[in-house]
């Protein structure tokens, strides 16, 4: 169970000004109102904030040492240190559009504007939470509480490494990863499984370990062992008490108040609800962990981080109860969602095709590492005797072209341009993006301003969906992950395949490009198009991998320059290249001449 250290939270703020009286006090229970007194002249406004869950810790005293620290600094080191970081930042990496119509302008002025926001806001220990970021301008009011969905982060984060500032995915990372031990509780208790549960909806340190009658109780309702008219009495009044959007508890509907008493209805499905029943958030949350090490080639990192993640996916699915094989040997998932959708369905597209991802993966990582040799071969005949995909999902040159094709010039323009008379139908999978709408361009700044629902877009590029105050960048984090697959796709056919890289494979001609970003293998990759003709791609290597590459002039003959000398000449429309760490490579078509648009 939770130590009392870990529900104990304290925080602290402080304001201080610099040249000139000031004055503080107390609105109300949630507003403190500072007066300046007038005069001429410049004054400064200091602004610091700490907080904590080791009450041992004193957050006033913490956070008055880090004002009076800022006081001693004074306003020029602050602004020249900031000015230092954020050089830095823009220095890893660039992307750069241009259309004569100015789309591909506007396009990257929102690419680099989300990256500004992550650079501000994820910096610390957690990832900050999808809706409100770190600018909740109306306190706690945001409709779904405070904990986080892996689908709404995931529009943040799923493809955040190409841009090459990595360390921004370190919030993300280390909540998921931190939260293992509870994750593994949740597994047992709820499930009756081994490895780890990650819900799709948890809170920042994982699901709250349950009273051993509780848990009895609530694996037997999940897994459709005990019909839920038949729940205690002792469930019901144990199971209202708790925030009906955690996964756990998604069953539950909103509540009412009926003569001094709170009744709480569920969504008419018994025991399952939109996310009860979703078990492939963890297993594809592990992916991520992978894709780090695909990028990186650290294996400490794989085997400290990653490879625990992926192992304890693969493991809660093997072992799943609801997991069996039938009379001809083919495995069965009974009684899940397919996502928030299907609820009690089974062989779910969503579950079987994160099964057949993350099995092929754990091997693959196992045998990188040489561990594990024995799980081997009980998640090779789990592979073995799983359901085909189905779907969209079922031919693999289909999600080969899937998982390299970030998105088209039509896919832009429907997405996020309103283009003169006439209405845009956007096609973006949320469904409030699938009514007419004004989009970025047109910077109206109103909220649901004729009353037809859903999401509206503020002048600062910014939505709100989700309750007052509670903006977010998903839109635009979507945005970023089509620019970087259509820029460079670094992927092989599966996830656990070597990886091809290939510049501007679903670029519009006519649209000038140019960009430093980073691929899988540990490749730093900069080009260029400019009238629909690319003139070079430039690799740094970081870990001396061998390098696949689409050959961007399509099987004619290529030369390769290693740090600035003719290395090779080579020809046809996969170009391997053997690297050694830390080395350049400039290839361009043969006899043509060598320059470098690197920003690094």
């Amino acid at each position: 169970m939770y130590e009392e250290n870990d529900y104990y939270n304290t925080s602290a703020v402080a304001i201080g000004v610099l040249g000139r009286r000031a004055r503080a006090r107390i609105l109300n229970e949630s507003t403190v109102q500072l007066s300046v007194a007038p005069g001429p002249g410049r004054f400064t406004i200091l602004v610091a904030s700490a907080a904590s869950f080791d009450r041992k810790l004193d957050m006033v005293e913490r956070v008055i040492q880090e004002l009076d620290s800022a006081r001693l600094m004074g306003f020029d080191q602050l602004s020249k240190n900031t000015a230092n970081w954020w050089r830095s930042f823009w220095g890893k990496g660039f992307v750069y559009l241009y259309s004569q119509e100015g789309q591909a302008d506007f396009v990257e002025a929102n690419y680099t504007y989300f990256l500004y926001l992550m650079g501000a806001s994820s910096r610390g220990n957690y990832p900050p939470r999808f809706a409100g970021m770190l600018w909740r301008t109306t306190g706690d009011l945001n409709r779904w509480g405070s904990q986080y969905w892996w689908a709404n982060t995931s529009a943040y984060y799923l493809d955040l490494m190409p841009c090459n500032r990595l360390y921004l995915m370190d919030p993300m990372f280390a909540m998921y990863f931190n939260m293992r031990d509870n994750c593994a509780i949740a597994a047992r208790q709820q499930w009756g499984s081994q490895g780890i549960w990650i819900p799709e909806i948890t809170w920042f340190n994982g699901p709250e370990p349950l009273p051993d009658h509780i848990a009895a109780e609530l694996q037997d309702l999940m897994l459709v062992r005990k019909p839920y008219e038949e729940r205690t009495p002792r469930f019901q009044w144990f199971a209202e008490t708790k925030m009906r959007h955690n996964s756990t508890w998604n069953f539950q509907a909103d509540g009412k108040w009926d003569h001094g008493h709170l009744v709480v209805p569920t969504k008419g499905t018994g025991i399952f609800g939109h996310c009860t029943h979703i078990l492939a958030s963890g297993p594809r949350i592990a992916s991520v962990f992978w894709d780090r090490y695909r990028f990186t080639m650290d294996r400490d990192w794989l085997r400290d981080c990653a490879y625990p993640m992926i192992k304890d996916a693969a493991e809660f699915y093997r072992n799943f109860p609801n997991f069996k094989k039938d009379a001809q040997g083919t495995y069965h998932l009974y009684h899940v969602n397919n996502n928030e959708s299907g609820w009690n369905s089974s062989d779910t597209p969503l579950e079987i095709a994160t099964m057949h991802m993350i099995f092929p993966l754990a091997i693959r990582a196992s045998e990188i590492l040489d561990v594990d040799a024995d799980l081997r071969s009980l998640w090779q005949d789990v592979i073995e005797h799983l359901p085909p995909l189905v779907g969209r999902n079922a031919d693999p040159e289909a999600r080969k072209q899937r998982l390299r094709t970030g998105f088209s010039r039509a896919g832009i323009h429907a997405a996020f341009v309103y283009g003169g008379p006439g209405t845009i139908e956007p096609t973006g999978p949320e469904p409030e993006l699938k009514q007419p709408f004004l989009g970025f361009n047109a910077l109206n700044s109103f909220i649901d301003s004729k009353g037809t629902g859903g999401a509206r877009i503020f002048r600062n590029r910014l939505r709100l969906r989700e309750g007052p105050g509670a903006i977010d960048a998903e839109h635009i984090g979507g945005l970023t992950m089509g620019i970087h697959g259509s820029l460079l796709a670094s992927t092989g056919p599966e996830s656990h395949s070597d990886p091809v890289l290939e510049v501007f494979k679903a670029w519009p001609k006519s649209w000038d490009a140019a960009f430093t970003l980073r691929a899988r293998g540990a490749f730093v990759v900069s080009s260029v198009q400019q009238d629909g003709q690319v003139p070079l791609v430039e690799i740094m290597s970081e870990a001396g991998s061998i390098c696949r590459l689409i050959n961007p002039w399509r099987g004619m003959t290529v030369t390769v320059y290693c740090d600035g000398k003719k290395a090779e000449d080579l020809r046809g429309n996969l170009l391997t290249l053997s690297t050694q760490q830390g080395e350049i490579l400039v290839i361009v078509l043969e006899d043509s001449e060598v320059s470098s648009i690197r920003i690094m």
